[in-house]
């Protein structure tokens, strides 16, 4: 069992030792600490995690081109996913995986099996992603396919 209190003093530990760098340290897959932070829905952490990184955060990507975005949309993570976009803007909805999936596509996918994600879809639709329904990824146009 993790605690994280000791994840946290770790964290303080490394950034008191190595600054900023620390934000570039990756896992074997690649994560940042802020991929972490959005997998998790940790508010307080993407928001100081981007007061140190800036928008740069934004555009990490792992080894399979997952940005934080993406991460938060596939987790059903509203409210980080408002905190990226209070940051990145619109430019986020364009940000992609290496299968081609944007967030509206993984927001639908899950839609599709738990409708819980409906908030998700809607925060994505309501920031003008409508548009991204008709991109393929390297499969189908995965959503118009399913709608039709």
């Amino acid at each position: 069992m993790r605690d994280g209190r000791l994840d946290a003093m770790r964290a303080i530990y490394i950034f008191a030792r190595k600054g900023k760098a620390c934000l570039s340290e990756t896992t074997e897959m690649g994560s940042f600490p802020i991929h972490y932070a959005a997998e998790g829905e940790n508010v307080a952490m993407i928001d100081q995690l981007l007061s140190w990184g800036g928008k740069a955060e934004l555009d990490k990507q792992d080894k399979k081109k997952r940005t934080p975005f993406l991460i938060a949309a596939v987790g059903g993570h509203v409210r980080a996913m408002r905190a990226m976009h209070a940051v990145g803007g619109n430019a986020l909805l364009e940000q992609h995986d290496e299968d081609g999936n944007y967030a509206i596509h993984l927001a639908v996918e899950q839609f599709f099996l738990r409708r819980e994600f409906l908030p998700v879809v809607k925060q994505l639709m309501d920031w003008g992603g409508a548009h991204l329904l008709t991109k393929e990824n390297n499969e189908v146009a995965f959503p118009v396919a399913l709608m039709s």
